[in-house]
C-alpha cells in the first residue's frame, strides 16, 4: 500500500481509538454512533484489500523465483556435462555455446533463459548416444522441458499481480474517499460543540485527525511532517 495511504490509515485508526475511549461523551448520539460504526467498517475493508494485495504480490513473485532457480540449476548441470563432451570431441563451437556460469544464468532475461533451455534439451536429444557415457539421458532433457514449461507458465503471474494491485489501489482510493467523507462531513462537524464543552476531548480529536508522514526520516530534534486533514 502507498505510504500516503499507510499514513492516512494510521490517522483513521487513531481517530477511531480516541472516539471509542470517549464513547461516554458522544454515545447518546445515534448519528455519531452510525458514523463511527461506518468508519470501523471501512477500516476493516481497507485492511482486507491491503493484506490481500500484498500477499498475492509476494506469493506470485516467490513462486516464479523458485521455479526459475530450479530451472537454472538443472540447466547448469546439463550444460556443464555437454561442455565436457564438446571438449573431448573437439567441438569448439558447442563448447563456447555451453560456456555459461550459474551466475550468467541467474542474470539472464527470462525469454533468453527459456530459449537456451529449449536449445539444451535439443542438444541432449541430438547427442543422446554419446551423452549416455556422461550419465546424461533422455530423462535429463525431459526434466529440463518440464522445468522450463513450469517456469514459462508463471511468466504472466507478475503481470496479473500488477493488474490485481492496480485494482486494489483503485478500491483503496474509493474506501479512503468514503472515510474522508465521514470524517470531513460528519465527525468533524459533530465535534464542533465539544470545542467549548469538552476542550480537552476536542483538542485530542484534532491531534488524532492529523496525517503524520512517517515515510520521511528525521534528524534528532526534528518533528514529523504533518499533512493536511482529510
Amino acid at each position: 500500500m502507498k505510504k500516503f495511504f499507510e499514513n492516512k490509515l494510521a490517522m483513521i485508526i487513531a481517530v477511531i481509538a480516541l472516539l471509542k475511549q470517549n464513547v461516554a461523551l458522544w454515545g447518546s448520539s445515534t448519528v455519531f454512533k452510525a458514523a463511527v460504526s461506518d468508519l470501523e467498517a471501512i477500516k476493516a475493508d481497507i485492511d482486507t484489500v491491503r493484506n490481500g494485495a500484498e500477499h498475492d504480490s509476494r506469493s506470485s513473485t516467490t513462486v516464479k523465483g523458485a521455479h526459475r532457480e530450479e530451472l537454472e540449476n538443472k540447466m547448469y548441470e546439463v550444460m556443464s556435462v555437454i561442455s565436457a563432451m564438446a571438449t573431448r570431441s573437439g567441438n569448439k563451437g558447442l563448447q563456447t555455446d555451453m560456456n555459461h556460469t550459474l551466475s550468467d544464468l541467474q542474470v539472464m532475461r527470462d525469454s533468453k533463459l527459456i530459449a537456451l533451455s529449449t536449445r539444451i534439451s535439443g542438444i541432449v536429444r541430438e547427442n543422446i548416444s554419446v551423452l549416455k557415457d556422461y550419465s546424461v539421458t533422455d530423462e535429463s532433457a525431459t526434466m529440463l522441458d518440464s522445468l522450463c514449461s513450469r517456469f514459462s507458465s508463471k511468466q504472466s503471474a507478475p503481470r496479473v499481480a500488477i493488474s490485481e494491485r492496480k485494482a486494489a489501489i483503485e478500491s483503496l482510493d474509493d474506501l479512503f474517499g468514503k472515510a474522508d467523507d465521514i470524517l470531513n462531513n460528519v465527525t468533524d462537524k459533530l465535534m464542533v460543540p465539544y470545542k467549548t464543552s469538552k476542550p480537552d476531548f476536542y483538542s485530542a480529536y484534532k491531534s488524532a485527525r492529523k496525517v503524520v508522514n512517517y515515510g520521511i526520516r528525521h534528524e534528532k530534534g526534528e518533528t514529523k511532517k504533518e499533512e493536511g486533514v482529510g
